[in-house]
């Protein structure tokens, strides 16, 4: 687990296919940080990418065990989102904590009927 993770949830229709098209442009368009798609994340040397498509938008995490990097993966993400799809936007970014996800599911959902 990195020591530095984010997460954040951006509302679209059509989130498999913008999902698969910031991944083809985030590798094709940021070479230099050499990211590597390895089954459902996007590896950097520095830290991690993640998305995740529901019924009603995208879910985001980027992690790293450097606070620096981690800014600037989330950089690459919103870059890539923004070039794929212009009109949507990330309304807010939350310090992850526990499992991927979770921070945003909670947030979004609220804490777990009992």
């Amino acid at each position: 687990m990195y020591i530095h993770a984010m997460e954040a949830f951006v509302a679209t229709n059509d989130a498999p296919k913008i999902r698969s098209d910031i991944l083809a442009c985030m590798i094709e368009r940021f070479q230099s940080a050499a990211p590597r798609l390895s089954g459902e994340q996007l590896d950097f040397d520095a830290g991690r990418a993640m998305m995740e498509a529901i019924s009603d938008g995208l879910l985001f995490w980027v992690g790293a065990n450097d606070f620096s990097a981690c800014c600037g993966i989330r950089a690459l993400v919103e870059t890539s989102t923004r070039m794929v799809a212009p009109n949507l936007d990330f309304d807010t970014w939350y310090f992850a904590e526990g499992n991927p996800f979770e921070t945003v599911r909670r947030t979004l959902l609220g804490p777990p009927a009992g």
